[in-house]
C-alpha cells in the first residue's frame, strides 16, 4: 500500500510528493506524480502521470522548467476568434498518443502581419505551455515568418524535457495549421473576385 499527497493551487495540480510502497518482500520507490488538469471548463478530472522506479531504491524525480509552469498556470491568450472571418486562420491538431487536442487562430491584417492569436488546448500542462507560448510568438510577425517558426524553438524556450517534446510538436502543427486555412480563404476569396470580373 502506499500514500500520497498532492498540492492544488486554484484549480491546478502543480506539485507532488513521492511515494513509498513497501511490503515484506520489496521496496518500491515512485516518484513524480505530476498532476495535471486541462483548460476545459467542462471536466475537472485531474490526469497523473508517473515515472516507473529505477534500481527499487533510488526515487527520481521529473523536473519542468520554470517557463513551462508559468505558461500553465498564467496562459496566455485563451479564447476564440471568429472562424468565419477571411482574416482569421484556425488549426485543429491533435495526438493520438497521448489523448492532446490543440485549437489555434491567427488573426491578419492586410498587410500580411498576425496581430491576434488564441488557443484553446485540452491536454498536460506541456501541451497548454506550448500553446501559450506559440500565441506569443505569432503576434507582430508575418505569416510568412509563421511558417518559419519550428518546434525546437517552442520545446528550447520551455525547457521541455525529451518526454514532451511532441507537445512542441503539435504546436508548430497547429500554427502550420492555422496558416495554410487563412490562405486558403484568401485564395478563395481571389477566385471569387476573379470570376466577377469575368461576368
Amino acid at each position: 500500500m502506499f500514500a500520497a499527497r498532492v498540492l492544488l493551487r486554484g484549480g491546478r495540480g502543480v506539485v507532488a510528493s513521492a511515494m513509498v510502497a513497501r511490503n515484506t518482500h520489496s521496496m518500491r520507490c515512485f516518484s513524480s506524480l505530476v498532476c495535471t488538469q486541462t483548460l476545459a471548463q467542462t471536466t475537472k478530472t485531474a490526469r497523473f502521470t508517473q515515472s516507473p522506479f529505477i534500481n527499487n531504491s533510488i526515487i527520481t524525480k521529473r523536473s519542468y522548467h520554470e517557463n513551462v509552469i508559468d505558461h500553465y498556470e498564467n496562459p496566455r491568450n485563451v479564447g476564440s476568434l471568429n472562424p468565419d472571418s477571411k482574416t482569421v486562420g484556425t488549426g485543429y491538431v491533435g495526438a493520438p498518443a497521448c489523448g492532446d487536442v490543440m485549437k489555434l487562430q491567427i488573426e491578419v491584417d492586410d498587410d500580411g502581419r498576425i496581430v491576434d492569436a488564441k488557443f484553446k488546448t485540452f491536454g498536460c500542462g506541456s501541451a497548454i505551455a506550448s500553446s501559450s507560448l506559440a500565441t506569443e510568438m505569432l503576434k507582430g510577425i508575418t505569416i510568412d515568418e509563421a511558417e518559419q517558426i519550428e518546434n525546437a524553438q517552442i520545446a528550447s524556450e520551455l525547457r521541455l524535457p525529451p518526454v514532451k517534446l511532441h507537445c512542441s510538436m503539435l504546436a508548430e502543427d497547429a500554427i502550420k495549421a492555422a496558416v495554410k486555412n487563412f490562405r486558403s480563404k484568401q485564395d478563395d476569396d481571389d477566385e471569387t473576385r476573379g470570376m466577377e470580373s469575368i461576368a
